[in-house]
């Protein structure tokens, strides 16, 4: 079986193509073969070194995939050969608060999905409905999931107003998912070009921050000053992630009366519930370029150029690929 194997702070010079055994499924477990993959941030952040959670020092990379069962294993019955799903992120995070005891994840601390098969937990498998785009549901998994999660912690009401703060795949995802429940999404970017980029794709919000400030922001990148500056008094943040900052005022957070929470990725029910609503509502990303297996080193060095809004696939030899 053919994968792909990368050092944890070996950069993309460290890929290189592998063979690997054949997996076959456990008692609770499904095999899937994978059809498309996308790339994250995060999955760049792992090869160059500085991804917070633990991580193999050489792992299998990438976390967003989507496949069909080939085979079950034992005690599996909710699961049937043939069906397209995904997986979610974090196995055994089903539910609640985050904590070290799920932390365990795909492409990080396990194994990912640059190889052909894998065996996953079916209680971490999520079906597909019928009619979904496969390569759009392999975007999900970790930037929808994220997006969807943030939203969560912000707990706005409908009519409040929501900044993303950049046009990364997080952002185009929370200012979709924030339509969808009433509020007023708000997109914050330096570039006119990008922000077009997504209109002519169809994704839209209101540009920059609400003239009275917003309830609450989804931080992906820079001063998390800057974000709490553009926030209504109480004003929430949902902390993505904090590179590009710089040390916070916690001055200006007390007089502001700011709530910042991290986020950490999302569960396995919400990953159901993002599939759901990505379905219902046609929630979508761009892709900027689909590569072949073979070109797994371009694919993430086309991904970290972040020169355009949406993501980077993919695609898998095989039948399951051309389907």
């Amino acid at each position: 079986m053919r994968a792909w194997l990368a050092d944890f702070g070996g950069g993309v010079d460290s890929l290189r193509r592998v063979e690997l055994p054949e997996p076959e499924p456990r008692k609770g477990e499904v095999l899937i073969q994978l059809e498309f993959a996308t790339l994250n941030r995060r999955d760049q952040s792992i090869l160059d070194g500085y991804y917070p959670l633990p991580v193999k020092p050489t792992l299998v990379p990438a976390c967003d995939a989507v496949g069909t069962i080939l085979a079950t294993g034992p005690g599996v019955a909710e699961l049937h050969v043939g069906e397209r799903v995904v997986l979610a992120v974090f196995p055994a995070w089903e539910d609640g608060p985050f904590s070290l005891g799920v932390a365990a994840q795909l492409g990080g601390s396990l194994d990912g999905v640059l190889r052909e098969r894998l065996c996953w937990p079916a209680s971490a498998v999520v079906r597909v409905p019928e009619g979904m785009d496969p390569l759009q549901a392999a975007c999900l998994p970790c930037a929808a999931v994220t997006a969807w999660n943030a939203l969560d912690l912000l707990e706005l009401r409908v009519g409040q107003s929501l900044l993303s703060t950049t046009t990364g795949n997080v952002s185009v995802y929370a200012v979709q998912f924030a339509a969808t429940r009433g509020l007023i999404p708000h997109l914050l970017s330096n570039s006119t070009q990008r922000i077009s980029e997504l209109e002519r794709a169809g994704i839209s919000a209101e540009p920059g921050a609400p003239a009275d400030g917003a309830d609450g922001a989804v931080h992906t990148f820079g001063s998390i000053d800057s974000t709490v500056d553009r926030l209504a008094f109480a004003g929430r943040i949902a902390l993505v992630s904090p590179a590009g900052g710089t040390p916070i005022d916690a001055v200006k957070l007390f007089s502001r009366n700011v709530t910042v929470r991290a986020v950490s990725l999302g569960t396995v029910t919400q990953t159901r519930r993002v599939i759901e609503s990505a379905a219902r509502n046609r929630i979508h990303m761009p892709i900027i370029e689909t590569f072949d297996f073979d070109d797994v080193p371009r694919a993430f060095t086309c991904q970290a150029a972040g020169t355009r809004p949406g993501k980077v696939a993919i695609m898998f030899p095989g039948e399951a690929a051309d389907s």
